[in-house]
């Protein structure tokens, strides 16, 4: 959760930490939910693995990944072994581990503007 933060803000910081992440590329955004349906593509393989990013009403990033192989469709004889080896949530910590430094710097930088608004302030 990051209070204080508008939905559109953290949406478009979310694309922007997408964009620098390798092997991840949009598929699809919707402004009005403030959802992103993005696909991490793996190096070795080639494997596709679905991830959503959803920004609530409340400025909570929500992330939810799903490996191909749990797709209805699947094709992959990787469907027959259980789980996900991990990638899943190595997906998810990829996304908020990458998101922290720049949630960080936006908090920074209102701290720096309600400061710069107190009476006797330096300018």
């Amino acid at each position: 959760s990051y209070p204080g933060i508008s939905r559109q803000q953290l949406f478009h910081l979310s694309k922007g930490v997408i964009d620098s992440l390798g092997g991840w590329k949009i598929d699809k955004t919707d402004p009005r939910s403030y959802t992103l349906d993005c696909i991490y593509t793996t190096r070795m393989f080639g494997w596709q693995d679905d991830v959503r990013i959803t920004i609530t009403p409340k400025s909570e990033v929500q992330v939810c990944s799903r490996s191909e192989t749990a797709r209805p469709d699947a094709t992959s004889m990787l469907r027959f072994l259980p789980g996900d080896f991990g990638s899943n949530i190595g997906h998810i910590k990829q996304f908020y581990e990458a998101l922290e430094p720049k949630m960080d710097e936006v908090y920074k930088q209102e701290q720096e503007r309600e400061n710069a608004k107190k009476p006797g302030a330096m300018r």
